[in-house]
């Protein structure tokens, strides 16, 4: 009964509209970089990577810390801000999965959607 209240009042208060072209081309080629570049057929969930960057950002800056001496409150507050980031990241990816990140992406998809977020 919510649900299809929730569509009549969403589709009366959002009209659905074709985006401009431009968005469109834009769309198809991050689509193409990040899940669809050739190197392999599609073997991974998009997900693996998505996750694996945000949820690894609280180790990256304590080693970036480690690794140039500085425990400076500016550090600590930045890897807080970060790293807790992408603790809630993980735990809503664990509790409300996106359907969007559950795409198949291939080998070269993985490594540009690793390197270009970068």
């Amino acid at each position: 009964l919510f649900r299809s209240f929730w569509s009549r009042l969403h589709s009366i208060t959002m009209p659905q509209h074709d985006a401009p072209m431009f968005v469109q081309y834009v769309n198809k080629f991050n689509m193409f970089m990040g899940q669809q570049f050739p190197l392999g057929p599609p073997c991974m969930p998009w997900y693996y990577i998505i996750n694996f960057q945000k949820g690894g950002c609280l180790p990256f800056c304590i080693g970036l810390m480690w690794y140039f001496n500085n425990w400076s409150a500016q550090c600590w507050f930045y890897t807080a801000a970060h790293g807790s980031y992408g603790l809630c990241w993980l735990l809503k990816h664990a509790l409300f999965p996106d359907p969007q990140w559950s795409a198949h992406v291939t080998i070269g998809g993985a490594m540009m959607s690793f390197l270009l977020v970068l």
